[in-house]
């Protein structure tokens, strides 16, 4: 059962409800979300594109948007492809639709735990991503929130503010 419009699709799903993730290159993620980039990826996008790129926040910048869509998505027709590769996509791309806690933040803490080198992390699907498809994990959703949990722990070492840290009790 494909997940668009089931479960509440603004609320985003523990990983063990979702059988399979695969980007269908649809583009509707570089329209609705605002990326948020790390340091370093600020220092790499003004140094190779500009500052005219950057917006700043509150929490740090995120990537100017072209209207309403991401400036580096590149339109060919029937799909949508990312003009940033070789090192230079950022993380929170990568890691859509996979969202990575140190502890549970949508509830259903059984189904969202994940467990890597003995370490535990607390993973959500969003919904809205029209490559989710519901049901039993698949070897294949396994490897990939492994993934997107390694992607976290990366992100939080080179990143000033750390795995999500206004999830951490205070």
């Amino acid at each position: 059962m494909w997940a668009t419009g089931v479960l509440g699709a603004n609320r985003p799903a523990p990983w063990w409800r979702i059988e399979s993730w695969s980007c269908t290159m649809c583009g509707e993620c570089c329209f609705h979300f605002n990326v948020n980039l790390r340091w370093d990826e600020v220092l790499k996008f003004a140094n190779s594109y500009g500052r005219e790129f950057l917006v700043p926040t509150p929490k740090g910048f995120i990537i100017s948007k072209a209207g309403e869509q991401c400036p580096f998505l590149l339109d060919c027709g029937s799909v949508s492809v990312c003009k940033l590769q070789h090192g230079m996509k950022p993380v929170a791309c990568k890691l859509w639709p996979f969202q990575v806690y140190r502890r549970p933040k949508y509830g259903r803490e059984r189904d969202a735990r994940f467990t890597l080198e003995e370490d535990e992390f607390f993973v959500y699907v969003d919904l809205r991503c029209r490559g989710v498809r519901l049901g039993e994990p698949s070897p294949n959703l396994i490897e990939a929130v492994s993934e997107a949990v390694k992607l976290a722990l990366d992100r939080a070492r080179n990143s000033a503010r750390g795995l999500n840290k206004r999830d951490r009790k205070q």
